[in-house]
């Protein structure tokens, strides 16, 4: 309830304008900082949270500061859950120790770029295998998980989500080539996969990349929705899941 010092009911004033009586109504409000009761006169009631001038700078301040801190922690949640992937999947972890720490650094300084900890997992991977590459990259008007010019694959981490936007993601595809060159494909993996053999994915990626050069030339060009099955059996071969 808002606050009022006259128990609930407006303060009638009444305010000269060129020979003219105009009625307002003012009401008192709490500062949300510091309690400071602050009368406001309008004929519209304040729809925001209303501060003091001593506290409007403080909160601002304040707010900013709580947002950094929080993206801070959310990085390091996924960071650990990254690493707790890997673990999960038996990888030997000090191979992992320097790129991690690399990972970690880049992320705090670019907590827009990293979207998920299976997406940290991977880019853990291809730093610690030396590949250059760029997380969340903007092509046209899209965003690519992973820009990685020295296979010439962009790599998207596929969730559960994108089983059911297939042809979004066909046209996207399409739009992604036709900018970078023909000799460029789209390799999508599955978190699943992942999760069960972080140390294929560089095989992955070269073999599923072969594999849909491959079918384009079977398919004048083409990659049909029947890839898609394709796709899945390379993903159990190259990564050894049953």
């Amino acid at each position: 309830m808002v606050y009022n010092g006259h128990d609930g009911k407006a303060i009638k004033n009444k305010i000269q304008n060129g020979g003219y009586k105009m009625s307002c109504e003012s009401y008192d409000y709490k500062c949300w900082r510091c309690g400071k009761v602050l009368t406001i006169s309008s004929k519209y009631t304040p729809v925001n949270r209303v501060f003091c001038e001593e506290c409007k700078d403080k909160h601002i301040e304040e707010r900013e500061s709580l947002v950094k801190e929080y993206t801070q922690y959310k990085i390091k949640v996924m960071h650990e859950n990254a690493l707790r992937v890997l673990e999960k999947a038996m990888c030997y972890m000090y191979e992992f120790q320097v790129a991690s720490q690399v990972i970690l650094e880049d992320a705090l300084n670019r907590p827009e770029k990293y979207n998920s900890s299976h997406e940290m997992a991977v880019a853990i991977y291809l730093e610690s295998e030396g590949y250059y590459f760029e997380i969340n990259y903007k092509i046209l008007n899209y965003r690519v998980d992973f820009y990685i010019p020295d296979l010439k694959v962009c790599l998207e981490i596929d969730g559960a989500l994108h089983n059911h936007r297939r042809k979004y993601d066909n046209r996207r595809d399409i739009a992604i080539r036709n900018e970078l060159g023909q000799d460029w494909e789209i390799v999508r993996i599955p978190t699943k996969f992942i999760e069960q053999n972080p140390y294929k994915i560089a095989d992955a990626i070269k073999a599923l990349r072969n594999e849909k050069i491959k079918y384009r030339k079977e398919n004048l060009g083409i990659i049909t929705e029947s890839f898609s099955n394709r796709e899945k059996e390379h993903y159990e071969t190259i990564l050894d899941c049953e």
